[in-house]
């Protein structure tokens, strides 16, 4: 499956391109949470708002990297993330959960277009030894146990309240 996987990466991924890969973490115990974007030796960690949904700490982790992708002005940025729901959910034509944060993640990738650059993002699966992956993995688990709140997510949709 490693191998797979990472001739897959190899494949959608072009030579000069700024590589991010991307996760979000959840502990079920504490519901602290925290999200992570890895590149070139670089790491982009935030802990989240406590109890936000897998789904929210995978799009904030698209957010780091997309926002860290737009301030440095790469050419070609490949995000590859093993959310497959985020990348649904950046499809939607009309959102109805996490309207704010998919619509921040959208303009930011307008911008991006906008000077010139291309984005692609690229599912791969997770745990299976994409050492890119694994490293994003640790670096959300660690931004989840941070002690303080960098981010705070958006709840997902005013129905979901609960005071």
């Amino acid at each position: 499956m490693q191998q797979h996987a990472l001739m897959a990466i190899a494949q959608v991924t072009e030579p000069d391109s700024a590589v991010y890969y991307i996760d979000g973490s959840v502990d079920p115990d504490s519901g602290r949470t925290g999200a992570a974007a890895i590149t070139r030796g670089t790491e982009l960690c935030e802990r989240t708002s406590n109890h936000c949904s897998t789904l929210q700490t995978e799009l904030v982790a698209i957010q780091l990297a997309l926002e860290h992708a737009h301030h440095r002005q790469e050419p070609t940025v490949m995000l590859h993330t093993d959310s497959r729901a985020g990348l649904q959910a950046l499809q939607q034509p009309h959102p109805k959960d996490n309207v704010g944060l998919i619509t921040t993640i959208l303009g930011i990738l307008q911008s991006i277009a906008a000077q010139g650059q291309q984005v692609k993002l690229n599912w791969i699966p997770s745990h299976v030894g994409v050492r890119g992956n694994e490293s994003a993995d640790a670096a959300a688990k660690r931004a989840a146990g941070a002690p303080q709140v960098l981010r705070a997510a958006p709840p997902p949709t005013t129905p979901q309240l609960t005071f």
